[in-house]
């Protein structure tokens, strides 16, 4: 029962004056509610409710096409489904740029076990603009993937950073982090305190 019509409004940008259309009641309800299912782990709902808002008449506004997607793919990666997921994600990549959609595929690839496409993407995901705090769990995965590939030396360097990037923050360090980098600290200057 929600409404589908959209308003207009006029924004100065740069003393220009602009016609900004925003989203219906209707969109923005969907795009609240998917992302609410979407956070209470309710995946098979949250995929039904995007697939109705994708058919929903009209164009989606601030990119929700592109997010109700990437909810679609997230549910599939959180319910095992893999392939949809990447299949998705390939999808959005070629339209947006942002670390963390990089970073998403490459877990996926990553539990997969394709590790050349993991650390691609990876790679893709950390040289791609975004604060380096954010990217936290992305650096310590990317140490996961070269560790799984043999190249130890790196895989530490990568752990060591996200340690030295927690500390900077004042972020707990957890103990997996410490185990990771323990073996593979052959000069003994990681202190885990």
């Amino acid at each position: 029962y929600l409404s589908d019509h959209c308003h207009s409004i006029t924004v100065e940008q740069k003393n220009k004056s602009k016609e900004l259309e925003l989203a219906s009641a209707r969109e923005e309800w969907y795009a609240t509610y998917s992302k609410a299912l979407m956070e209470t782990n309710r995946f098979t709902n949250c995929l039904e409710t995007c697939r109705e808002a994708l058919r929903l008449p009209g164009k989606l506004h601030y990119d929700n096409k592109i997010w109700f997607e990437r909810r679609m793919a997230q549910c599939y990666f959180k319910t095992n489904n893999r392939t949809d997921a990447i299949k998705i994600y390939t999808e959005i990549i070629r339209q947006k740029h942002d670390w963390f959609l990089y970073k998403e595929l490459s877990e996926c690839y990553f539990i997969e076990g394709n590790l050349p496409e993991a650390i691609q993407f990876g790679k893709q995901a950390a040289s791609t603009f975004g604060p380096i705090n954010f990217k936290v769990e992305l650096i310590e995965m990317i140490g996961d993937i070269l560790s799984k590939q043999g190249n130890n030396e790196l895989a530490r360097k990568h752990y060591l950073l996200v340690k030295k990037i927690r500390e900077a923050e004042n972020w707990n360090i957890n103990q997996s982090l410490i185990n990771k980098i323990s073996p593979l600290d052959d000069n003994s200057d990681c202190d885990t305190k």
